[in-house]
């Protein structure tokens, strides 16, 4: 099942203006999902999200989690991160999420291309 890439850039245009962040995060968002970066692992709560070095990523992944509604992820323990919530881990996060709530995730899944 495949996600057309127009659906996929509206909801991410969305989160763009929902938490006023810049064309850059919204790219970067659409590249963490399309590479299929984002692995739910407790629905609603924790997510990983493996680290792209070319989006600037240190580590091999990231832990992203829900706690009451609120995105916290791991490299928001990193002094270079601290002014950049929510960074583009949490916004693939969200994203991926309101993508599978449309399409649940099987078999031949893919985000868009």
């Amino acid at each position: 099942m495949r996600i057309e890439r127009k659906l996929l850039e509206k909801i991410a245009e969305e989160l763009t203006k929902q938490y006023g962040k810049s064309e850059t995060w919204k790219r970067r968002i659409i590249k963490r999902v399309l590479l299929n970066t984002v692995s739910r692992i407790v629905p609603g709560k924790l997510w990983i999200v493996r680290g792209v070095p070319e989006l600037g990523d240190k580590y091999q992944h990231y832990e992203v989690y829900n706690k009451d509604g609120n995105y916290i992820c791991t490299c928001y323990i990193h002094s270079w991160s601290s002014r950049r919530r929510p960074c583009t881990h949490v916004g693939a996060v969200i994203l991926y999420e309101r993508i599978t709530s449309i399409v649940e995730p099987g078999p031949g899944f893919e985000p868009g291309k």
